[in-house]
């Protein structure tokens, strides 16, 4: 059976990331929705006001939109489904066009230059699907976003500047899917995002640097065991008890990334490591700047479906555990440790992949 989709691009871990349409099948698709999707290549108006184009038209995608607010008539697309800004710099979106959408099921503004995003946008209560990655200089969200009950997915990936997610995140009962991805700006999590039990994706999570009762803390993660996919954990500080609650079944790849240090040997390291011990049907795992030995991973070996193991930056790092009995191991990963390359290589069985 021929698919409508070709030249797959797949990561290592043999995830389709990206694919292509036919060019002939892209046409005949656009000619039977040309009544209810539209592009419009804002550049060709650059100094006169965007118009809707028609009252039928549910799904507008704006191309290169210029620099600033973006404000637009919509009283022709009171009905409109979808809105998706490409290749554009827009800084915020009025409140009055906000009010004339509110039957949005998804809004895209990512790869903007956003600094600020309305509280009206609270008002698109039947919005599933919001995407504010690269988010330019947006520092937070407003509390308005958590009226969004109906919303589903909330894109933040690569929002370097935001600071703090809204206190209420609790109340966004169907969310599903948390893409939190580079936001390095965060502070920490809302502990309400350990209520959200329709939440199968969270990407990113940066542990709280104190005793804040407001912050998600890492062992509320014990009750999300609903969580799948990819998982990245980052700060970890010296309290094992918390890892140990932690425990996920349900994901396929598991990162744990260490405060980078250059100093003398942290100590605690090893006690997170050996709490850590991951379901057995992981299948990757990464874990960056521990200041540990490789003993505190006596647990390696039951993790039989692992295909990959990344170990990076362990600067105390001579020897790697038993890998013989990982069948499933393809790519092993060891970088920029102090000992002799040779040293690692004895204990590595034959496998499709090693970078040292």
């Amino acid at each position: 059976m021929r698919s409508f989709f070709q030249d797959f691009r797949k990561d290592e871990m043999e995830n389709v990331y990206e694919c292509k349409m036919h060019d002939i099948v892209h046409d005949f698709v656009q000619f039977l929705t040309k009544k209810d999707c539209t592009i419009v290549d804002a550049a060709e108006g650059a100094n006169k006001k965007i118009e809707p184009p028609g009252e039928k038209v549910r799904h507008l995608t704006l191309i290169s939109v210029r620099k600033g607010l973006f404000s637009t008539s919509c009283y022709g697309c009171k009905n409109m489904r979808s809105l998706i800004l490409l290749n554009s710099r827009i800084t915020t979106i009025s409140s009055g066009s906000i009010m004339q959408m509110k039957c949005l099921r998804t809004l895209n503004l990512s790869y903007n230059i956003l600094n600020e995003v309305p509280k009206e946008i609270g008002e698109l209560i039947h919005l599933r699907y919001l995407d504010l990655s690269l988010g330019g200089n947006l520092r937070e969200l407003p509390e308005a976003v958590c009226d969004l009950c109906n919303l589903q997915t909330l894109v933040l990936v690569h929002c370097y500047e935001l600071e703090k997610l809204p206190k209420a995140m609790g109340k966004l009962i169907n969310l599903k899917h948390l893409y939190l991805y580079y936001c390095w700006g965060l502070r920490y999590l809302p502990k309400g995002i350990g209520s959200l039990k329709s939440l199968r994706v969270l990407d990113w999570f940066k542990v709280c640097e104190g005793d804040d009762d407001e912050a998600l803390k890492l062992g509320d993660l014990g009750i999300m065991d609903q969580l799948q996919g990819s998982l990245e954990i980052r700060g970890l500080g010296n309290d094992a008890s918390e890892i140990e609650k932690a425990q996920l079944e349900h994901l396929s790849h598991l990162g744990v990334f260490f405060e980078e240090s250059y100093g003398e040997q942290r100590t605690g390291d090893e006690e997170i490591v050996k709490a850590l011990q991951p379901h057995q049907n992981l299948e990757s795992l990464s874990i960056w700047n521990c200041h540990g030995t490789t003993e505190s991973l006596y647990w390696i070996k039951s993790i039989h479906n692992l295909r990959k193991l990344d170990l990076t930056r362990w600067r105390f790092c001579e020897l790697l555990p038993p890998l013989g009995k990982l069948l499933s191991l393809e790519i092993l990963e060891i970088q920029n440790t102090r000992r002799r390359r040779r040293s690692l290589r004895n204990s590595i069985p034959q496998i499709e992949s090693t970078h040292f």
